[in-house]
């Protein structure tokens, strides 16, 4: 439980052995360090060996295929450091992707972030272009949250505005969008910076 993590280090002064990596990163990549470790804590639990049954690997759990599109080997996943600059970087690359506005709603394009960091972009954009095709709020994450459920029925698959055809992930990914914003948000409201 985040809870007991946090009443674990005394006087909430750190989250993990790695607070310093995600320090430097986010002040590198202008992201939020809690934001970091809250993706580290929700991927991996801090374990910088992890592999999950996917093949992500490292804190971040980064898919190599990804990093190797990044110009980075399978082996540098294992690098603590590395791993984070590599997810920082994918962070911004996926937030420019997306083409919000300053207006943009903070929480909603970190809410459309974190989903595409998890399912990937196409996937999120093509729920987006879904909303957007039935005339619902493309910029609410809660609605086109919705319709990333509907990616696994054919009728909404096969529509001309779905470029990525079926998708049945929406859960997880929803799913994750909710822990990592929760974990966030605790970090956020419990760490006292030493």
């Amino acid at each position: 439980m985040v809870e007991e993590e946090l009443l674990l280090n005394e006087n909430y002064n750190f989250i993990s052995a790695y607070d310093d990596i995600f320090k430097e990163v986010g002040a590198a990549w202008g992201i939020d360090w809690l934001l970091l470790a809250a993706i580290a804590r929700s991927e991996s639990e801090f374990k910088s060996d992890a592999i999950s049954s996917s093949g992500a690997v490292g804190l971040m759990q980064i898919m190599p295929r990804v990093a190797a599109n990044m110009g980075v080997e399978y082996e540098e996943l294992f690098d603590a450091k590395r791993n984070v600059e590599v997810a920082a970087e994918l962070l911004n690359t996926i937030d420019r992707m997306f083409r919000f506005d300053k207006t943009f709603d903070a929480k909603e394009r970190l809410c459309f972030t974190l989903a595409a960091y998890n399912a990937g972009y196409s996937r999120i954009a093509d729920a987006r272009r879904l909303a957007r095709y039935f005339e619902d709020d493309d910029s609410s994450w809660e609605v086109v949250a919705s319709y990333l459920e509907m990616l696994c029925e054919e009728e909404y698959f096969e529509l001309e505005v779905v470029k990525g055809g079926s998708f049945y992930g929406s859960d997880e990914t929803i799913s994750y969008v909710k822990k990592v914003m929760r974990i966030y948000n605790r970090y956020q409201n419990f760490y006292i910076c030493p």
